[in-house]
């Protein structure tokens, strides 16, 4: 309390009473409104973001699962149906199979097929930048199209291992990229929803709050400084009317004001009659 005193004492709060509870009230409450706006925005920006990803892996794993089968039969035309099947998804970018030594094997962009990935190249540092232990299941590539890749060890199964050498642990990966270009529309469309939908409720929250207290507050100062100012002229017969329907304490200062007023209306009323009777007397003295 001491330092709101303070605070209201300095020059810049010399300003009417309307823009002074606006400045300590209103702007409080918008700045709470648009904080929990945004916080709300970030919060749904976080979960779609983390849905359209466990989305995007959920199609790799049952992608990954055909390709396996594919692959264990040695069936070039299965391989080639389940890229096709999966490349007609809107979401999806690209689909790969890498050899363990970076070599394209297949592609749904076949002028990839053959090619040499080199592990410094973007795209495949943001992977190699970890251990193989802590390798995550799928990154965003650091790229202007907002990719999403998930990537799918291939291993070295018993199954496999009649084409493969038993040394190997894994025989390459196998790697999808899914847009989150459609997800980010729809967060910014989001966002300017929820943007336009805080504006409406902060305006709506500044007029209602103008409103109040013009009519709690203002409008009832307004109507006692006015009592005050007639009283100011010795004018006994000013009161503070109850043209408001509500019971606080601007309406017990009201009745405080009028029982005031009141007595020094009587007091005077009684001065003045014996202003009265002593001239009275004075003139019936003089004429006797």
């Amino acid at each position: 309390m001491k330092f709101l005193d303070k605070l209201l004492r300095l020059k810049i709060f010399n300003i009417g009473l309307r823009i002074k509870i606006t400045m300590i009230f209103i702007i409080p409450v918008i700045l709470t409104m648009l904080s929990l706006s945004y916080f709300h925005i970030l919060n749904e920006r976080t979960e779609l973001q983390a849905l359209a990803e466990a989305n995007a892996i959920q199609m790799s794993d049952v992608a990954f699962a055909s390709l396996i089968h594919a692959m264990e039969m040695n069936d070039k035309k299965m391989l080639n149906a389940v890229f096709g099947d999966i490349k007609v998804q809107p979401s999806i970018v690209n689909l790969r199979i890498v050899s363990i030594n970076n070599d394209v094997y297949d592609s749904t962009d076949s002028s990839e097929i053959g090619k040499k990935y080199e592990l410094s190249q973007s795209g495949c540092m943001e992977c190699h930048q970890f251990t193989p232990a802590n390798r995550p299941h799928s990154m965003r590539l650091q790229t202007d199209q907002n990719i999403l890749r998930v990537v799918s060890i291939i291993k070295n199964g018993p199954e496999c291992q009649n084409c493969h050498s038993t040394a190997q642990t894994h025989l390459g990966v196998f790697l999808i990229d899914t847009s989150l270009a459609q997800t980010e529309k729809h967060l910014q469309e989001d966002m300017i929803f929820s943007i336009g939908i805080s504006i409406i409720s902060i305006l709506v929250v500044m007029v209602l709050a103008y409103l109040l207290i013009q009519w709690l507050i203002v409008r009832r100062v307004e109507v006692i400084r006015s009592a005050l100012m007639r009283l100011g002229t010795r004018d006994f017969s000013a009161r503070i009317t109850k043209d408001w329907h509500t019971k606080d304490e601007l309406t017990q200062l009201g009745d405080y004001f009028n029982q005031i007023v009141a007595n020094l209306e009587a007091l005077q009323a009684e001065n003045d009659k014996k202003e009265r009777v002593r001239s009275l007397a004075i003139i019936e003295e003089r004429a006797a």
